[in-house]
């Protein structure tokens, strides 16, 4: 498995989701996200533990695939993750399973990432402890919003994206 910046270019900068999140996409794969263990290191933060699970250092790691919030998501979507120490590379090596369609599966790895980091803002930064059920609904509405980012003929992936999150 080759986590060339090649294909990483390629899985954040040829995928159909908004700028914005291509660019969290790309600080995500450059470990720049905003996590505590950044922080810390820039003496912004004392403690680079994670305010969500109190169990682990909060790297873009962690966040994505280690928090036993973001593992909620994965699981809840079906989609494995191996282990809680899976490095953010791991990402574009994810082969979507047979129920969500492998046309445009990174979009919707990207999308998932996204909605897992808004979750953890949200509970940092909100002390907003929504559900895994809020956080898939909130996911299956911006899906419903990126769905026109797709090409007319294949918009109906997103429909698919939507009842993935919907039956989770």
């Amino acid at each position: 498995s080759d986590s060339s910046p090649d294909l990483w270019t390629k899985f954040i900068w040829k995928n159909k989701a908004p700028p914005r999140v291509q660019f969290f996409g790309w600080l995500l794969s450059q470990g720049r996200i905003q996590c505590k263990a950044n922080l810390a290191r820039k003496g912004i933060v004392d403690s680079s533990e994670c305010d969500v699970c109190h169990g682990a250092e909060e790297t873009p790691a962690h966040v994505i695939f280690g928090c036993p919030a973001a593992r909620e998501f994965w699981e809840s979507i079906e989609i494995t993750t191996e282990t809680p120490s899976w490095a953010v590379l791991k990402l574009q090596e994810i082969t979507a399973p047979m129920h969500i369609p492998a046309k445009h599966s990174q979009t919707f790895l990207l999308l998932c990432c996204w909605h897992i980091w808004k979750r953890r803002n949200n509970i940092v930064f909100r002390n907003d402890r929504t559900t895994i059920q809020g956080a898939l609904i909130a996911c299956k509405t911006e899906a419903q919003f990126w769905r026109v980012r797709l090409p007319k003929k294949e918009r109906e992936v997103a429909e698919k994206w939507c009842s993935v999150l919907v039956n989770a």
